[in-house]
């Protein structure tokens, strides 16, 4: 697989642990209780293969790239795609602070919140990398380069352990 598929492919895995995490939230608001150990896993998932591994080739590959090729480029990846990055990376800070205290009421409104604001941003964070900012690094970048980036970049560590998470709720 190219540079393009794989990434699309890993959003894929993404937009699965989002579908989970959402009915957990679900689940959460019916049961008023929080499945610790749940939102544990996902939320090493989503720090691990979701913004370590998948991010930081989009950051410091695609992204990079991008920012050097055009201004429109530039702007589009540090006032677009990185502001959301960052913004995804506050939410499970929280989810994650959250999870380790004691559970009470305005607690899982919270998680709640954060969960579904996490969600919610991501969905349309991975349409906008897929039919916006992937076919403009293709318009404005050599195919060859972005490829020989992309292939500095180890193998996803994770993805195994998050095919198997995801088959675990589907």
């Amino acid at each position: 697989m190219n540079w393009r598929e794989t990434l699309e492919k890993e959003h894929e895995h993404i937009s699965s642990l989002l579908d989970i995490m959402n009915e957990k939230t679900i689940e959460l608001l019916n049961t008023k209780e929080i499945d610790v150990a749940f939102f544990e896993k996902i939320l090493f998932y989503i720090s691990t293969y979701a913004d370590k591994e998948h991010h930081q080739k989009e950051e410091n590959g695609v992204f990079a790239l991008m920012k050097e090729a055009t201004e429109q480029g530039r702007i589009l990846v540090e006032n677009g795609m990185l502001v959301e990055h960052q913004m995804a990376r506050y939410y499970v800070k929280e989810m994650k602070k959250l999870i380790k205290q004691e559970d009470c009421p305005q607690l899982r409104v919270k998680l709640i919140g954060f969960a579904q604001a996490y969600i919610d941003l991501l969905r349309r964070h991975i349409d906008k990398e897929n039919h916006v900012a992937y076919p403009y690094a293709q318009k404005v970048v050599d195919e060859e380069k972005l490829q020989a980036v992309f292939d500095t970049y180890p193998k996803a560590e994770h993805e195994a352990e998050v095919l198997q998470f995801i088959q675990q709720y589907t």
